[in-house]
């Protein structure tokens, strides 16, 4: 299916066919969606100890990714190189807002 739009992929299609069909795979064989094994890839890259605290159930696998994609951020404002292939987006807050001081700062509030 060609479209004359772009993709925002910037990997080749060949190597996005390829990733899309290891986690396709990998999911028909484990009984869960294709994003939750593409999560699970990038929080045991990125953060290990989140994973292992996923695998003993102390905390949900979408918890665990959100939490990754704060420490990659945190860590690309250091000036952390994750690759050029790091395809892991940062969380964007939204504009006139603030950290939330009732959440440990993960949420924001009006400013």
């Amino acid at each position: 299916m060609a479209t004359d739009q772009p993709s925002a992929d910037r990997r080749s299609p060949s190597v996005v066919k390829r990733h899309r069909k290891s986690s396709e795979k990998a999911a028909k064989v484990s009984g869960i969606s294709a994003r939750s094994i593409e999560k699970a890839k990038t929080v045991s890259r990125y953060a290990p100890e989140l994973a292992e605290k996923v695998a003993t159930g102390e905390m949900s696998l979408n918890a665990a990714y959100e939490e990754t994609r704060r420490i990659v951020a945190v860590g690309r404002a250091a000036g952390v190189d994750y690759g050029a292939h790091s395809r892991i987006v940062a969380p964007t807050a939204a504009p006139n807002t603030v950290p939330c001081t009732h959440c440990r700062g993960t949420g924001r509030v009006p400013a």
